[in-house]
């Protein structure tokens, strides 16, 4: 029964109706198999019982009947009186001709002999048993009785369920008609609770055909009830946030880009007409184009390598290659690099370098460090100090960079991490940059597991501290 639920709400499922009509399709479906089910086993269990009945009456009817012949020598009529036989149950007694002696129901005359090939068939059965025969709400069995004396009666006894008929017939019309209200009402309720059941469902539905990519603001009701569908509200107006902010941020990334793109782009456009038109005639108006070219040109060269990075990273395209990777040599390694890029005009100074190994791509750890350590320079004064330091911290190790610059105000703090976003928008590409070190940054930490931690002061300085899983693994050569 189980398997043809399973299959009929399959096959509601696949066909194009409205979720209304297949739940009450369904809701019907499964009240007919029940109901269908509950008819058949009481029909059944009444037929059943109605044929054990029958049987009983006519066996007892026989044995009382077959010990009164053997206890009084002979067949006669007192026999089959109502002390013997069941009501309702006929006998007939023939003699060993076949011929009927004795009918309780007076059915036979002599011109109706039993037949020779069931005579035959009851002769084949030992002394006592007996030729049964069933039909539909009838049963009757045929057996042969030798006396003492050697005396021999052919006993026929039958039983049909006239009066059981009329009540078995009566109660199929009950059940038709019962089978058929119920279906009714159980369309009208499954209409109903559908109904009421996917209400919230529809509420939902007209404000989802309002959202498109430019408004995004439509939410949808949440219900009242503390049930699945207001679960499935907060799930849909949640994903609908994130949504909407990913496209912001989208819009406000493309935004971005254009602009820092379009700034060079007119930069170089500027000076090739510049070029055109002066250039060959005036040396220092060539220099002076030349590089204005190819600094813009760097520029630009960087902020694509940037961008297509970060779209790597989100598209989760970026492969670590991971090994063991000794700490201290790459905190070594980022101080000697800044030291040379920036010429002496900070004082470099790492205060702790424990010996920790941590698991990751080595080259991306570096560029993690050194996007804070060029921030640090960036925006320390100089002959200002710049301090590193990486120490191990409840089985991790914390790598921090500070330095003595300007400061991070509260309110942008949150922000740093954001692509395009500067801490002072007057700040030029020269010396605020582009906008998507920080960005890049937290990608990679993002990319090892790290977690990245930021203390400023406006006016004193700003710590970076990354926070590293460590491994027991040691370092590759």
């Amino acid at each position: 029964m189980w398997r043809a639920i399973k299959a009929c709400r399959k096959r509601i499922g696949t066909i194009a109706w409205p979720l209304s009509t297949k739940l009450t399709a369904m809701y019907t479906g499964i009240m007919l198999m029940i109901l269908v089910f509950a008819t058949v086993l009481a029909i059944g269990s009444a037929y059943y019982l109605l044929m054990r009945q029958l049987q009983t009456d006519v066996r007892d009817s026989a044995q009382r009947v077959t010990a009164y012949i053997r206890l009084h020598g002979h067949a006669d009529g007192r026999a089959l009186d109502a002390r013997n036989v069941v009501p309702n149950v006929a006998v007939v007694v023939y003699d060993k001709h076949g011929q009927p002696i004795l009918d309780n129901y007076a059915r036979f005359t002599v011109t109706d002999p039993l037949p020779l090939w069931r005579m035959e068939a009851i002769n084949r059965t030992v002394d006592g048993e007996s030729v049964e025969i069933t039909r539909e709400l009838s049963y009757g069995f045929w057996q042969r009785c030798e006396l003492a004396n050697g005396t021999v009666y052919y006993l026929e006894f039958w039983r049909e369920a006239v009066r059981e008929k009329t009540f078995i017939d009566l109660m199929m019309r009950q059940i038709v008609i019962s089978l058929l209200s119920s279906l009714a009402l159980t369309v009208l309720a499954a209409l109903f609770l559908s109904g009421k059941v996917l209400a919230p469902m529809r509420a939902m539905l007209a404000p989802l055909r309002k959202i498109e990519a430019n408004e995004m603001g439509h939410r949808v009701p949440v219900p009242q009830a503390q049930d699945e569908q207001r679960e499935l509200a907060v799930a849909i107006n949640r994903a609908l946030d994130r949504i909407e902010a990913g496209i912001r941020q989208q819009k406000q990334f493309v935004s971005d880009a254009s602009h820092e793109l379009r700034t060079p782009i007119t930069v170089i456009g500027g000076y090739a007409d510049m070029l055109a038109r002066w250039g060959a005639q005036d040396p220092d108006t060539l220099r002076e184009g030349l590089e204005a070219i190819r600094g813009e040109t760097a520029y630009m060269q960087s902020l694509i390598e940037r961008l297509l990075f970060l779209a790597r990273a989100s598209s989760g395209e970026i492969r670590l290659e991971r090994r063991a990777v000794a700490m201290d040599k790459v905190i070594n390694s980022v101080r000697q690099g800044a030291n040379v890029m920036d010429r002496g005009a900070h004082q470099w100074v790492i205060e702790e370098n424990a010996p920790q190994v941590v698991a990751g791509d080595e080259v991306l750890i570096k560029q993690l460090i050194r996007i804070f350590v060029e921030n640090a320079a960036k925006y320390t004064p100089e002959g200002g100090h710049i301090y590193l330091a990486s120490r191990p911290v409840d089985g991790a190790l914390e790598v921090s960079i500070r330095d003595e610059g300007i400061g991070i105000a509260a309110d942008d703090l949150p922000h740093i991490f954001t692509r395009f976003y500067r801490v002072d928008s007057s700040r030029t590409k020269y010396t605020g940059g582009n906008g998507l070190g920080l960005a890049i940054a937290k990608d990679i930490a993002d990319l090892h597991g790290a977690d990245i931690r930021v203390e400023s002061v406006p006016g004193e300085g700003t710590t970076f501290t990354l926070v590293f899983p460590t491994t027991d693994e040691p370092a590759d050569e």
